[in-house]
């Protein structure tokens, strides 16, 4: 949980997910959550 940790920032969690396989890499992937309500700012 992300809460945890006091939270990140969009690149921080572009960055933190660079590697994960989505066709528009770890910038794709993070929109993608975010159009799915899956991260949100608090």
């Amino acid at each position: 949980m992300l809460a945890a940790y006091g939270g990140a920032d969009y690149e921080e969690l572009v960055a933190a997910v660079g590697q994960h396989q989505h066709p528009a890499g770890g910038k794709g992937f993070v929109d993608y959550c975010i159009r799915n309500g899956w991260l949100r700012r608090q």
